[in-house]
C-alpha cells in the first residue's frame, strides 16, 4: 500500500488521541465534554477543541456538541470581541495567561478566525447554531479589532499583544506572519459561513482583506534565508511552525525555501520528534513573558509543532519524514503525551495533551489524502 506507513502511523495517534480524551474528560452540570491536558487547562479554547474533535468526532454525541454550542453561545453573550477562552463554569476569559497574570492587554489576533473554524466544525457536527446573528456580529467587532498595516496583521512595536497565541510569551511585532495566514484563512471562511447573516459589503471587505494578506506575505520572507519571518520588527526569526503551515499555501519558489531552511536546521529544530518553534539556541529575541531557555514557547521541543512541518519534510524526504513520526510516536508515550520537552529532561507538567496528537494526525491525513494542514486552517 502507497500509503501504508503513514496509515498505521496515524492509526497509532488515534489510539493514543482516545486514551488522552479518556483522561481528561470532564462533566458539568451543563455539558460532557474534555480538558486540553490533564493539568492546569480548565477550559474550552476553539482551538484545542476543533482540532482533536475533527480527527475524533465520535469521542462526543451529537447531543454532546449541541449542549457545548449553546453553552459556549450563552457564555460569550455581551461581549464585544472572541474570548481567549470559555471555563468550564461558563466565564469566558479574554486574555491567554495564568490566574492574575495576563499576558496580552487585548484580544489576540487569530482569535476570530479560531472560533469562525470552532463555529464551522460544530455545524458540521449536527450542531443547530443558536443565535448566529449574534455569532456574526460577534466575530464582525472581533475582526474590526485586529490591527492592519499594508494588508498583513500588525502588532504595535511599542506596546506588543498576543497574535498566534500558540506563541503567546512572545513578543512578536510589526507584520505578523502566523496571525496574518491564520486570519488569512478566517476572512475567507467567515465570509461564506455568514453569507446569509452579514450584508454583502462586509463579506466582499473580507474576502478583499484576505487577499491582500496573501499579496503582501512577501514582505515577511527573508532573501537570504528563503524563509518567512516571524515578525518585520521584533522577533526578525524564521518561524518554523509558520513556514510549515503556510508551505500547503505556498507557490514552488516559496515551497523550495521553506523545505530549504527545515532541511538545513533539522539538527537544531527537532528532538525525539518533537519540534521547536525557532532554529536559534539563544531562543526568541523578545518575550512578553519570560520562559527559559528551551522550555514552553522559548525553544521548548513540541509534538504539535511537527505537524506542523511534517509534509515540508516528507515532500522533502519520505523516509526522513518516517522517522520523524516513528520518533514522535516513541516520545510520546515515553513523556505522557506532553505539550513540550527539552533537551534537558525537562517535561512540560500539561500531560495528556490532545494538540500533541491532532495537528500531527491532520498533517498525515492531509498528505494521505492530498491535501494541506493548512485546509483545516
Amino acid at each position: 500500500m502507497k500509503n501504508g506507513i503513514l496509515e498505521e502511523c496515524y492509526s497509532t495517534l488515534k489510539e493514543y488521541l482516545k486514551t488522552c480524551i479518556e483522561k481528561t474528560k470532564i462533566q458539568t452540570e451543563k455539558v460532557l465534554a474534555f480538558k486540553p491536558s490533564d493539568g492546569l487547562y480548565d477550559s474550552i479554547w476553539p482551538d484545542d477543541f476543533a482540532f482533536p474533535t475533527m480527527v475524533s468526532p465520535e469521542s462526543l454525541s451529537k447531543e454532546d456538541y449541541q449542549r457545548i454550542a449553546d453553552f459556549i453561545s450563552d457564555s460569550c453573550q455581551g461581549l464585544v470581541v472572541v474570548p481567549d477562552r470559555v471555563r468550564f463554569d461558563g466565564m469566558p476569559i479574554m486574555s491567554p495567561g495564568p490566574f492574575g497574570e495576563p499576558i496580552s492587554y487585548r484580544m489576540p489576533a487569530h482569535l476570530p478566525s479560531a472560533w469562525v473554524r470552532l463555529l464551522i466544525h460544530l455545524e458540521k457536527q449536527g450542531v443547530t447554531l443558536k443565535n448566529r446573528d449574534f455569532w456574526a456580529k460577534l466575530i464582525e467587532r472581533s475582526f474590526e479589532n485586529v490591527d492592519f498595516k499594508d494588508g498583513l496583521v500588525y502588532i504595535d512595536p511599542e506596546k506588543p499583544y498576543v497574535g498566534f497565541a500558540y506563541h503567546d510569551c512572545i513578543a512578536i511585532s510589526g507584520y505578523d506572519f502566523f496571525s496574518s495566514i491564520v486570519t488569512m484563512k478566517g476572512l475567507r471562511r467567515a465570509a461564506t459561513f455568514f453569507q446569509n447573516d452579514l450584508p454583502l459589503a462586509t463579506r466582499e471587505k473580507w474576502l478583499s482583506m484576505s487577499s491582500k494578506i496573501k499579496s503582501n506575505l512577501t514582505r515577511l520572507l527573508d532573501p537570504k534565508k528563503k524563509a518567512f519571518l516571524a515578525g518585520s520588527d521584533s522577533c526578525r526569526q524564521v518561524n518554523i511552525w509558520a513556514n510549515g503551515l503556510y508551505y500547503g499555501d505556498a507557490n514552488c519558489e516559496e515551497k523550495q525555501g521553506i523545505r530549504d531552511y527545515l532541511i538545513k536546521h533539522m539538527n537544531q529544530i527537532i528532538h525525539q520528534g518533537c519540534t521547536r518553534q525557532i532554529a536559534e539556541s539563544r531562543g526568541w529575541e523578545k518575550q512578553l513573558l519570560e520562559m527559559p531557555i528551551n522550555s514552553y514557547m522559548n525553544g521548548g521541543y513540541w509534538p504539535t509543532g511537527t505537524g506542523y512541518i511534517f509534509q515540508a519534510i516528507y515532500e522533502t524526504d519520505h523516509e526522513l519524514g518516517k522517522q520523524l513520526l516513528r520518533d514522535l510516536i516513541t516520545a510520546l508515550p515515553k513523556y505522557e503525551y506532553p505539550e513540550w520537552i527539552s533537551p534537558n529532561g525537562i517535561v512540560s507538567n500539561e500531560r495528556y495533551f490532545h494538540m500533541a496528537i491532532a495537528i500531527p494526525m491532520l498533517a498525515i491525513r492531509s498528505v494521505i489524502d492530498g491535501g494541506s494542514l493548512f485546509d483545516y486552517f
